[in-house]
């Protein structure tokens, strides 16, 4: 946000701690992020103790997709109905553009995407020992900015469990964030907010005009 804008956000938000407290506060929710780690940590758990690394990329990029989706229609609730099936990489840039959630997540579900797509797309691809160097380099370097506090645990990390790992790192996060842009957008929806904001422009336009 330009600070042009945040100080235009502050000028018509009356309370803006209690506002910003209740957007950002719960950003990563205990209880929320408990759910969420259950639910996605079953889902690769039990898909990783089969030993199939192109069924592990599949449901990690599902898990991914998924978490970009919340994103999209917790701003917009009819983004499914109003654009058919559009692609993951074009959800992804909607996502980013969307600037609700900081870019380097979008670059790591991208990350995510192309693996994916070296196996849905070469069967010669068998494991993640087969796909492309460049794609195992920049899927650690990616999880290596969540990955902050044990940096040399990524080290001693086959790819299959750096893969596994980031796609659950940045599904949790997109999650979290959804969440809080879905009250972000009911806030912006408020009738009161929509009457403070009329009042403001209404203020502002009489201290413009000419006595």
């Amino acid at each position: 946000m330009e600070n042009s804008e945040y100080n235009f956000a502050i000028k018509i938000i009356p309370d803006k701690n209690a506002v910003f407290s209740h957007l950002l506060g719960s950003l990563f929710n205990d209880d929320v992020k408990r759910k969420l780690t259950r639910e996605h940590l079953n889902v690769l758990d039990k898909v990783s103790k089969l030993g199939d690394d192109r069924l592990v990329a599949m449901t990690g990029e599902l898990l991914v997709e998924n978490a970009v989706d919340s994103v999209l229609q917790a701003f917009m609730p009819t983004f499914k109905e109003t654009f058919k099936r559009p692609s993951f990489y074009t959800k992804i840039e909607f996502a980013r553009a969307l600037t609700l959630c900081p870019s380097h997540l979008f670059d790591s579900a991208h990350s995510i995407r192309e693996i994916r797509n070296d196996f849905a797309h070469n069967l010669e691809v068998a494991n993640f020992s087969m796909v492309s160097p460049k794609r195992i380099e920049k899927l650690r370097a990616q999880y290596r900015l969540y990955d902050w506090y044990t940096p040399p645990r990524i080290d001693s990390m086959n790819t299959a469990q750096v893969f596994i790992g980031l796609t659950y790192e940045i599904s949790i996060v997109l999650h979290a964030y959804a969440l809080q842009t879905a009250i972000l957008r009911r806030y912006l929806h408020d009738e009161g907010f929509q009457k403070l904001l009329e009042n403001f422009c209404a203020s502002q336009h009489a201290a413009a005009s000419p006595v």
